[in-house]
């Protein structure tokens, strides 16, 4: 392990520090971030099946897990039972897999037919900068999308290579609820990862385990000034 890697982890395992940014970011947002455009709930290439729910919906209190899987139908199964026991909602979204995902889904939906809502998003989502925000095929525009589908007020967003470890996940969905800043972002592993996969290797914060990858997963409240959109800092 590196001189930066060193850095990197002993601030990512205190937990003063991760408050002190989580703080931070509900300071920002508060301050700072304008609430969502309009335009932005609607899609460039005029698509109305596809616009976008009103993020300003009264939603119940709670957590719901979003998962967009594309492609990945040999692993997902494995994902969701890894947290399905412990969780309120699974919202899963099926980005244009051409595999054997949707059967897969249908198989999960059928077994979980209480805690799972299934959608399919059609479109290619191209990993560009330079893209509208509100083109149908933005990451931005997906993720808004995909979120907008959420029962609950908090949201997760996990993708379908993320395993998690029972007891970590339970601890962490508990302190979430518990949270007294309600409209605060709780967690977004951006940089404070837990596992990080470096020339081969893997290391994981000692503290605090929390799934086998990282970079964009975390909760965060579904607000009108909690949204995506198409730039390198989102």
């Amino acid at each position: 392990m590196n001189n930066k890697e060193k850095i990197y982890r002993f601030f990512a395992e205190k937990k003063f520090f991760r408050f002190f940014m989580s703080i931070l970011s509900f300071m920002y947002r508060y301050f700072s971030v304008k609430e969502i455009d309009k335009n932005l709930l609607s899609n460039i290439e005029w698509i109305e099946s596809m616009y976008i729910n009103d993020f300003s919906k009264k939603r119940k209190k709670w957590i719901s897990w979003i998962l967009r899987t594309k492609n990945w139908w040999d692993f997902l199964e494995k994902v969701v039972v890894s947290f399905i026991d412990y969780i309120d909602e699974l919202v899963i979204i099926n980005n244009n897999s051409d595999d054997n995902t949707k059967h897969i889904c249908n198989n999960l939906l059928y077994r979980y037919w209480d805690k799972i809502k299934y959608y399919e998003y059609n479109y290619d989502i191209i990993r560009d900068v330079n893209i509208k925000s509100n083109s149908i095929n933005s990451f931005s525009y997906f993720s808004n999308w995909s979120i907008s589908k959420a029962s609950y007020n908090t949201i997760f967003k996990v993708d379908d290579d993320n395993l998690f470890i029972p007891y970590i996940i339970k601890n962490q969905i508990r302190k979430v609820r518990n949270n007294i800043f309600s409209n605060n972002v709780y967690y977004f592993y951006w940089w404070l990862n837990l596992y990080k996969r470096k020339d081969s290797y893997l290391w994981v914060l000692n503290k605090n385990p929390y799934s086998w990858m990282y970079w964009d997963i975390g909760f965060f409240n579904l607000t009108n000034k909690t949204y995506f959109i198409q730039d390198w800092f989102s």
